[in-house]
């Protein structure tokens, strides 16, 4: 079977496209929900996953661990150890553990006995910096490993989402969707708000680019906070300082983490109920709302009253000016790049609403205050079927992908060169640029500025240790970064190798589907100008471990 995974900080997602009825089907592991607890938990001989792991968490003699894949390009160990991580409990090794745990049990729900090919989807922020380039890599080459999976690939979670989204626009309008989606994703331990333009073409296959990106939380600031989680803790921490049982500061123990489990599973299965009592009072007056209780929390033996009043308060408090701040930020950009973002009668600027707090009430509601959103508006029209599509797109676009229903045109995640003379980064000769369209596994090299045709060549023992490496639109952001001594020795030799006959090479540049970088080299003939002969390379798995990222002598 094909498989799509949205490996999410707080919960992941796995969902298979049936050939046989066409449509898109979730893969549920446990009675109920799709969506399973990202969450290890280990201890006395045994180690629990998922809805168990969570349900163990801050149990004696029991470690749990948590949003460990933002953790997978992290490489300082004070880091790790800070968010209890150690040599046998590394975050690849957790996720590898965890995802085993996920697929293994996919494929015995569905019958299946392997994996044709796997899209898992990765955080766009993974391409904001160089430091976090890496992930994209760890985690394919993890699901690679897996005997049952014969393909697996990554790709950016706003594009397979958007994949989702204009595979639904083609399915209820017949039309394919051309134009920009915007996509609000606030999840448990982040928000991330991207807007990204959708081009279909004659073969089938979609041109989805991230023009922009903003957000909070774990994919921005390194820690979960600032989302879903945060707002839960916020408001039982809150309910039990009013409650007036515990005059001493609550301690955030395995107690108190239960107690905010058994809140999101009251809000989780409340919604209904939540969004019809807001409509009935309105969210301008949170002390009139006291008076009306949502639930009650057990805590350390004393039921813990929350009201609505309080959901209202600690949302304000905590969320609005964090969503407010990073949709302003989102709309200025489209407002300087000319987007008609507001115009509530077109059919060419989406506004899809995902993530599992994404359906909160609080948070849909301030998103259609921010838009103005009307009753007839055109800009969530056709591309969401039911509400909870908006918690899977990512694993449904993934799925899409997967079976080849939905193709993704490719564009490069930055670019890459050799600098000029004294590594000038504004003489840079680029292979290829961020946002270019590449094809995959294909050999770019970077080219002579006044002879556009004739790829630049080097001579025995001349190879470059130094790269620049931009994922960004503006030249004057790239950095160079030195090719670590070991690389360099293996580069020059494979020079050496190809200019045996013809003197010189040429040094190249290729990404495979899951964004994995590598270096090629041919030789070439200096009197026909091309290259020639058997290509060499290297496969750069991991931008941390290959280079450096200041000046190193060599």
């Amino acid at each position: 079977m094909n498989l799509g995974v949205d490996f999410g900080s707080t919960y992941t997602t796995m969902t298979r496209f049936a050939d046989e009825t066409g449509q898109l089907q979730d893969v549920i592991l446990y009675e109920g929900a799709p969506f399973i607890p990202s969450i290890v938990t280990e201890g006395k001989g045994k180690t629990y996953y998922g809805s168990e792991a969570k349900v163990k968490t801050g149990k004696n003699g029991l470690v749990t661990y948590k949003a460990f894949k933002m953790l997978l390009p992290e490489i300082r160990p004070e880091v790790l150890t800070e968010r209890g991580f150690d040599d046998d409990h590394r975050p690849d090794k957790v996720t590898e553990d965890f995802l085993d745990f996920c697929l293994k049990s996919a494929l015995q729900r569905c019958g299946e006995e392997q994996i044709e090919r796997l899209v898992v989807g990765v955080p766009e922020v993974w391409n904001d910096k160089l430091e976090t380039l890496d992930g994209r890599n760890v985690l394919r080459n993890i699901c690679q490993k897996f005997p049952y999976v014969r393909v697996a690939q990554v790709v950016s979670e706003p594009a397979a989402a958007s994949a989702f989204f204009a595979w639904n626009f083609r399915n209820h309008t017949g039309r394919d969707f051309d134009g920009h989606i915007l996509l609000i994703d606030y999840g448990g331990g982040t928000l991330d708000i991207t807007l990204t333009d959708v081009n279909a073409s004659k073969d089938g296959a979609v041109e989805i680019k991230v023009n922009a990106r903003t957000g909070a939380g774990e994919n921005t600031e390194g820690q979960i906070g600032n989302a879903g989680i945060l707002y839960m803790e916020s408001v039982m921490l809150r309910a039990i300082e009013e409650s007036g049982f515990f005059p001493d500061p609550v301690e955030k123990d395995g107690k108190f983490l239960s107690a905010v489990d058994e809140l999101e599973a009251e809000i989780k299965t409340g919604r209904s109920t939540i969004s019809d009592l807001f409509d009935e009072y309105g969210l301008d007056d949170p002390e009139e709302l006291d008076g009306e209780e949502f639930t009650t929390i057990e805590y350390r033996g004393e039921d813990i009253e929350i009201s609505y009043g309080l959901l209202l308060r600690v949302y304000n408090d905590v969320i609005r000016p964090v969503l407010a701040g990073q949709l302003d930020k989102m709309i200025g950009y489209m407002e300087e790049a000319g987007i008609r973002y507001d115009d509530r009668d077109q059919e060419v600027f989406k506004i899809a609403l995902t993530g599992g707090f994404g359906g909160y009430k609080l948070v849909e509601e301030q998103v259609r205050e921010t838009f103005r959103f009307s009753s007839m508006d055109k800009r969530q029209k056709d591309i969401i079927n039911v509400a909870t599509d908006r918690e899977k797109a990512v694993s449904m676009g993934a799925a899409l992908v997967a079976s080849e229903i939905i193709r993704i045109r490719n564009t490069a995640p930055y670019s890459i060169g050799f600098p000029g003379v004294g590594q000038d980064i504004r003489n840079t000769d680029y292979a290829f640029r961020y946002k270019d369209e590449i094809v995959f596994d294909q050999v770019y090299y970077p080219h002579y500025k006044k002879d556009p045709e004739k790829p630049i060549a080097y001579f025995i023992g001349a190879a470059p240790n130094a790269f620049v490496v931009n994922n960004a639109e503006t030249p004057l952001t790239a950095k160079v970064v030195y090719l670590k001594k070991k690389y360099v020795k293996e580069l020059k030799n494979l020079v050496s190798y190809a200019d045996e006959q013809h003197q010189t090479a040429v040094i190249g540049f290729s990404l495979d589907p899951s964004g994995i970088l590598s270096i090629h080299i041919r030789p070439f003939n200096l009197f026909t100008k091309q290259a020639e002969g058997e290509d060499r390379k290297i496969v750069l798995d991991s931008f941390q471990n290959m280079f450096e990222f200041s000046p190193v002598e060599y």
